[in-house]
Parts: structure tokens; sequence; C-alpha cells
């Protein structure tokens, strides 16, 4: 897995998405960009077809645990009753 955090901020490596996608399609690529959307860069390729663009948005602690299916534990955060904490992850 190749990871390319902040992207735009290289110009080329935007491009690079074609060639991995085309000559290594056994590699991983994750590239992420805050301001990717504003800041492509002119004479820079991109490589259509080649990326799945996905909107990722911060979670909190309590959400993060919904999502991973610990709603139990989740909803023991509200009450702030850290006790019940330890029992609902098996300590």
């Amino acid at each position: 897995m190749i990871i390319l955090d902040e992207i735009q901020n290289a110009p080329k490596a935007l491009e690079s998405l074609k060639y991995f996608g085309e000559e290594v399609p056994e590699y991983h690529i994750i590239a992420a960009g805050s301001l990717l959307g504003v800041t492509i860069h002119e004479g820079v390729s991109y490589p259509v077809g080649k990326v799945d663009l996905l909107d990722l948005y911060p979670l909190n602690f309590r959400e993060f645990l919904y999502a991973m299916g610990e709603k139990k534990l989740a909803d023991e955060l509200k009450t702030k009753d850290y006790s019940i904490m330890l029992v609902c992850w098996g300590h």
C-alpha cells in the first residue's frame, strides 16, 4: 500500500495515479488532499477513470465507537459512568 498525503502539493504525483492503475494494478494507492479540488495545477493531467473519490469527514470518539459497532460503550460514554465502561470492554 502506498499513501500519498496532501497530493496537491506534488502535481506530478497526481499524474502518477494513472501509471499505478495501468502498470502496477497490484499496488493499492491512497491519495489524500485537503485542498485537492481547488489546487489542480495547469499542465497536469487528471487520471480520469482511474480515481474513486470519497469525501471523508472527521468523527468524534463517540461517533467512532458507533461506527465500530460499539453502541453500548458509546451510549455509556454519555452517562460519564466510567466504571460501567470498563465492564463494557471486558476489564
